[in-house]
């Protein structure tokens, strides 16, 4: 005998009330609008428009402020800029070195009585001191090569 294909009828439930509260029907509502691609972002502080503000802002071809300050030659006014300059972030570091070169000279002076040489002169090379410094002068050209190159190459 054939047996007849009968199609499978599946029937819903009857509605029911839902037992939810309205905030989570909101949330869903929220939900829904954003995978669908509607609604205002959720960030706080948005406002409308903010981003068009900036685009323009960022893309508009005349300055909204000056480029280059004014200069004004009176001391006081230039000595309110002081700060964030490099003079500012750079004296330390320099008289700590200078300090420390004085340290090195006195103590030279010291550890052998007669140098052969003055004060603020240079020294002969041959001397044995200086002999012994020769690493510490290579170390210094190697600095001073890349510092002139890395200067040169990025203030040109």
């Amino acid at each position: 005998s054939t047996s007849a294909l009968h199609p499978v009828v599946i029937h819903a439930k009857p509605s029911t009330r839902s037992t939810k509260s309205p905030s989570s029907l909101r949330m869903t509502r929220a939900a829904r609008n954003a995978i669908e691609g509607r609604g205002m972002p959720s960030t706080p502080g948005w406002q409308s428009g903010r981003l068009n503000r900036l685009t323009d802002w960022a893309t508009d071809q005349k300055p909204n402020r000056p480029i280059i300050c004014e200069y004004d030659p009176k001391s006081r006014w230039l000595w309110t800029k002081w700060h964030g300059t490099v003079l500012k972030d750079t004296w330390k570091p320099v008289l700590a070195a200078m300090a420390l070169a004085l340290g090195i000279d006195y103590f030279v002076r010291r550890r052998f009585p007669t140098p052969s040489w003055s004060l603020l002169s240079v020294p002969a090379p041959s001397n044995p001191i200086i002999q012994r410094l020769t690493g510490l002068k290579k170390v210094w050209e190697y600095q001073l090569s890349l510092a002139t190159f890395i200067l040169i190459f990025f203030l040109s």
